[in-house]
C-alpha cells in the first residue's frame, strides 16, 4: 500500500498536509521550527485515532480513552515507515501492535 501527502498550508512555524492511501485520508500538522528538530512536533489525525511524534505521553491518551501511537519521527515519511515506541490502551484494543509500521497503523486508524 502506498501513501501520498500534499502540502496545503505553510507558515513560518506550521505546515498542514493532507495524507491519503487506498481511499483513506488523514490530516497532518507539523509544528515547530523547521531547522530545529528538538522543537518540532508532528501530529497525524486519523478517523479513529492519532499518530504523533513528540506529543503527549501515551498514558494521557489511555486516560482519555483515545487510540494513539507515538513515534520517533521527523517527517511524514518517517512516521509512515517507522514502528511506534508506545501505544495507548485503546490502540492496543484495536489490534495495533508495536511491530506494525506507521502505514499499517494508518490503515487501522483511518478505515471507515
Amino acid at each position: 500500500m502506498n501513501y501520498y501527502y500534499q502540502l496545503k498550508l505553510e507558515e513560518p512555524h506550521l505546515r498542514y498536509y493532507e495524507v491519503s492511501s487506498g481511499g483513506m485520508k488523514a490530516e497532518c500538522i507539523e509544528l515547530g521550527l523547521p531547522d530545529n528538530d528538538d522543537r518540532s512536533a508532528l501530529y497525524m489525525v486519523c478517523r479513529h485515532g492519532l499518530m504523533c511524534c513528540k506529543g503527549f505521553p501515551s498514558s494521557l491518551y489511555t486516560a482519555l480513552g483515545h487510540a494513539e501511537a507515538s513515534f520517533e519521527a521527523k517527517t511524514i515519511d518517517d512516521l509512515m515507515n517507522h514502528r511506534p515506541v508506545s501505544l495507548s490502551a485503546k490502540a492496543v484494543e484495536m489490534g495495533i501492535t508495536e511491530n506494525m509500521t506507521g502505514l499499517e497503523i494508518f490503515g487501522i486508524l483511518s478505515r471507515g
